[in-house]
C-alpha cells in the first residue's frame, strides 16, 4: 500500500513539474557573448566581414501551444559585433597600392545586428527545478555595416606633393531572411543559461564612397556588396 502511495505522489508530481512548464505566458530577458562564425568573422578575402566578438540583449515572449511542454515564441535582439580596424586598413592599403592613395588611419564602429523572429520553444523537465528547452526562430534581420573613415594622403601630380584628405564610406540598412536555433536550461523557472546559433543570411549592402581634401569632394562613388553574417551566442536571462 505505501508503495503505491509514494508511485501515486511522485506521478502527482511529474505531472504537475510537466504542465507547470507551459501552463502561462512567460516573458524573458537575456544577455549575450557573440562569437562572429564563418565569413563574417574572416579578417582576410574577399567574402570577409571583418567582424569581433561582442555582446548582445534580447527580449522573448511565450505562450503555450496546448501541447505540454511546446510554446509559440516571439523574440527580437540587438547584436553589437566590433570591426577589425586593422584589417580593414591593410585592405584599403592594398587597394589603393599604386593608386598614389596613402592610407594613414582607418576609424570603424560596430556591425549592429536587430534579429526580428517567431518561433517555437520546447521545454522538459530533468528535475523539480530543472527544465531542459529547445529553440527553432525565423524571421527578418536588419544588418547596419558601419560607417568607414580614414585619414588618408593624395598624390598631386600638379604640386608633386602629397595633400592631406579623408575618405568615408557609409552604408545603407540591409535586411535578410534569417534563423536561429538554440538550447539550454531554466533553473527554477527563472534563470537560464544556453547557446544559440544565428544563421542570418547574405543581404546586399549599398552605399557611397568619398574622398574629400581640403573639405571639398574630389571623388564619389557607389558600393555593392554581399555580406554573409552568422554568429555564435552564450546566453544568460532571467524569465518573469
Amino acid at each position: 500500500m505505501k508503495t503505491v502511495v509514494v508511485l501515486s505522489l511522485v506521478l502527482v508530481v511529474s505531472l504537475a513539474v510537466g504542465s507547470a512548464v507551459s501552463e502561462a505566458d512567460t516573458f524573458g530577458l537575456f544577455g549575450a557573448y557573440l562569437m562572429p562564425t564563418g565569413d563574417f568573422g574572416d579578417d582576410s578575402g574577399s567574402d570577409a566581414g571583418l567582424a569581433k566578438s561582442g555582446f548582445g540583449f534580447g527580449m522573448e515572449y511565450s505562450t503555450p501551444l496546448g501541447s505540454p511542454g511546446l510554446e509559440l515564441m516571439m523574440s527580437t535582439s540587438l547584436f553589437v559585433n566590433g570591426f577589425d580596424e586593422d584589417a580593414m586598413e591593410d585592405e584599403l592599403r592594398d587597394t589603393f597600392s599604386g593608386s598614389g592613395i596613402d592610407v594613414d588611419c582607418v576609424s570603424v564602429e560596430s556591425y549592429l545586428n536587430i534579429p526580428i523572429m517567431g518561433g517555437v520553444r520546447y521545454l522538459t523537465p530533468v528535475s523539480p527545478v530543472v527544465d531542459l528547452f529547445g529553440v527553432g526562430l525565423v524571421g527578418l534581420n536588419v544588418l547596419m555595416v558601419p560607417e568607414i573613415e580614414a585619414d588618408i594622403m593624395v598624390w598631386d601630380e600638379d604640386e608633386n606633393k602629397y595633400k592631406e584628405a579623408y575618405l568615408e564610406q557609409d552604408h545603407d540598412p540591409a535586411t535578410s531572411f534569417g534563423m536561429g536555433l538554440g538550447g539550454g536550461v531554466i533553473v527554477n523557472k527563472r534563470m537560464s543559461i544556453g547557446f544559440r546559433y544565428y544563421s542570418l543570411g547574405k543581404p546586399e549592402i549599398n552605399g557611397t564612397m568619398g574622398i574629400d581634401v581640403y573639405g571639398v569632394r574630389s571623388e564619389h562613388s557607389d558600393v555593392k556588396f554581399d555580406q554573409s553574417v552568422s554568429v555564435f551566442l552564450i546566453t544568460a536571462g532571467l524569465t518573469f
